[in-house]
């Protein structure tokens, strides 16, 4: 088994990048600027500047701090009515639990958003929570992941990744992780990470052990 199993966020545990599209549409609507959903999937497993950054380049009058303060508090919202959870992942993030491994949430989300979330999932908890307003780089540096194994005291080569974006996938491989990608919104490059998965749903402890014994030897399955 791996020492700690070390999760993004959006799209991962929770499916919210709808919930981001839709706050940048709605925020580029008010200053008339052009933003389609389409866009919006071009940002998916970014930091939070990076697509604020975008938003101001299409238009939108503010600064950076401020588009991020409008996009968070709209997903917070967003988040309060209900959060939609990715399929497997509550149940995975529980077992591991109860087998004592530890797990840390890594994500370019603001702290607010990710202690929201991290505080609301059934039968689990994070010992470590890295959020994107925390670590001076954004994914797809690695520097989230290797502040996350840091901070559970182990070496990243020593912890097992699961991420849903190209940029997070990145991040994670470059910190040294073990990587399982999880298909959802945007296509993942197949030539990095230890595999591919289409779901969570269905996959147990074990499982991560057979993706993290075979990271360790230097094998993709």
């Amino acid at each position: 088994m791996p020492s700690a199993v070390l999760w993004d966020l959006d799209g991962t545990i929770v499916d919210s990048e709808d919930y981001w599209i839709t706050a940048e549409v709605e925020l580029a609507n008010q200053y008339g600027a052009d933003w389609t959903h389409e866009d919006g999937l071009v940002q998916v497993g970014q930091g939070l500047p990076v697509t604020a950054q975008a938003l101001i380049d299409r238009g939108v009058d503010l600064t950076i701090p401020e588009v991020i303060d409008f996009l968070a508090e709209r997903v917070r919202e967003l988040l309060s009515q209900s959060i939609p959870w990715r399929p497997g992942a509550v149940e995975l993030l529980a077992a591991l639990h109860a087998q004592g491994v530890p797990q840390a949430l890594v994500t370019m989300s603001v702290f607010s958003i990710a202690d929201v979330v991290a505080h609301s999932i059934p039968g689990a908890r994070f010992d470590v929570v890295v959020s994107g307003d925390r670590v001076s780089h954004q994914k797809p540096h690695p520097a989230a992941y290797l502040l996350a194994a840091e901070k559970l005291g182990l070496p990243a080569r020593d912890c097992l990744a699961i991420e849903d974006s190209p940029s997070g996938m990145r991040s994670a491989h470059d910190a040294g992780c073990a990587l399982i990608g999880v298909r959802h919104l945007v296509p993942l490059d197949e030539t990095i990470g230890t595999t591919l998965w289409d779901t969570l749903a269905g996959s147990t402890p074990d499982d991560l052990g057979i993706v993290f014994a075979a990271h360790q030897g230097g094998e993709r399955v």
